[in-house]
């Protein structure tokens, strides 16, 4: 059974493409949101790229620049830069930083030393901090109390990532580079940290570059961090020490979009979109079959789409013959016959007949082919997109960064 439509026939294969269609883009569209949650899935309660602002990404608790704090070339994008001498990052003291005794939380971040004066380069104080101490010292970590690495050679003019993790019962870590450096468990814990207590005269912000608390310490509590400081994360719960790798190893972006290997779509496609209409986790600019699910990317053919799309031109109906191409052009004039047998040459043979028509129905077919193909694609993209829009179905995520922690 075969209907018309637009003028071209259509067999029954056609209905199977369009629900061969339909059903990969149902998968795709319930794929988007995991293969999203890939870069999503450790979700922190305040995150500070220092990319040109003091901004919470993550949170509602942004900073403020003090006295000619600024910026220079982090570790990825901009980083804090730090003078030594008076500047430093503050953040409003609130609920959402401060961490009891007995609740986890982690706070992760790179800096870069410039010289041996020592200095906290983040610090809460009463709660959480990290202090550099010279190349020939160890770090102090602090969860309230102090905390001291077994690492105690550094070199100035070099990024170092570090993590503090307290699980809020049992130990406080502290990682460099991605690796544990030094465990502090049971009673050696020792957490003391405590809140605002505005009726006791201290309410304690969160510092980058500095801990500058003039008021308190009989006024020895300033000091200067001279270096920067890049991608400050804060968690409300304990990173395991594989997030903590794998969070040192989100370094890297090869293809210069402004998105980190790990996160991006398209690690050595430059691709700042990040689009991925399939939720394949591989991006459009990058995938043999944008349209289609296909994760593999396999290829057998090598003719740069991938197997899925080749598999559903296959579907496709056999060629419809076109229309009979015009008659070829009249053929040469025949042979001079051979002179007669009194000697007088023959009369010239008579004209050739017309040449065979040209078939050009399988061109005319495949051509009406690409063409039906091609509407059949841009219709299903607009069909993609309005899925997309109906009520109840969440939003892509492309956004690599992080978003603000819902774990209590």
């Amino acid at each position: 059974m075969r209907r018309q439509k637009d003028g071209i026939l259509w067999s029954r294969s056609c209905v199977l493409v369009r629900a061969v269609f339909l059903l990969m883009t149902a998968l795709a569209l319930g794929a988007t949101d995991a293969g999203s949650a890939t870069c999503n899935s450790i979700v922190p309660v305040s995150y500070w790229p220092a990319d040109g602002t003091a901004l919470d990404v993550a949170g509602s608790n942004s900073g403020s620049l003090v006295d000619g704090a600024t910026f220079s070339a982090g570790r990825i994008g901009q980083a804090f830069s730090f003078d030594g001498v008076n500047d430093y990052i503050d953040i409003p003291d609130a609920p959402g930083i401060f961490f009891d005794n007995d609740q986890p939380f982690t706070i992760e971040a790179w800096f870069m030393p410039m010289s041996d004066a020592p200095s906290y380069f983040i610090l809460k104080n009463a709660a959480y901090g990290i202090r550099w101490q010279g190349q020939s010292q160890p770090l102090l970590f602090f969860n309230g109390n102090n905390h001291y690495s077994s690492r105690t050679s550094w070199e100035l003019g070099h990024w170092y990532h570090v993590a503090v993790v307290d699980d809020g019962s049992t130990s406080v870590k502290l990682y460099v580079d991605g690796v544990l450096d030094k465990s502090e468990d049971g009673l050696a814990r020792n957490p003391n940290r405590f809140p605002c207590r505005p009726g006791f005269g201290y309410c304690f912000s969160l510092q980058f570059g500095a801990w500058f608390e003039p008021l308190a310490c009989s006024g020895n509590c300033i000091q200067f961090f001279q270096g920067s400081v890049d991608e400050v994360t804060l968690y409300s719960r304990a990173l395991s020490a594989s997030e903590i790798d794998g969070r040192f190893r989100m370094t890297q972006d090869q293809d210069g979009d402004g998105i980190t290997d790990s996160c991006d779509v398209c690690p050595l496609v430059s691709d700042p979109l990040q689009l991925d209409q399939d939720g394949d986790g591989l991006g459009d600019a990058c995938d043999d079959c944008s349209l289609l699910y296909n994760p593999s990317q396999t290829d057998l053919d090598e003719n740069g789409i991938g197997d899925v799309c080749d598999a559903l031109v296959a579907f496709l109906p056999p060629p419809i013959p076109g229309p009979i191409g015009p008659p070829g052009p009249q053929g040469p004039p025949g042979a001079q016959g051979p002179p007669g047998a009194d000697g007088i040459q023959g009369s010239v043979g008579p004209q050739g007949p017309p040449g065979t028509p040209a078939d050009m129905s399988l061109v005319y077919a495949l051509q009406q082919q690409v063409a039906t193909l091609q509407a059949q694609l841009t219709n299903l993209q607009a069909l993609v997109q309005r899925l997309a829009r109906l009520p109840g179905n969440p939003p892509r995520l492309n956004n690599p960064r992080p978003q603000k922690d819902a774990t209590p």
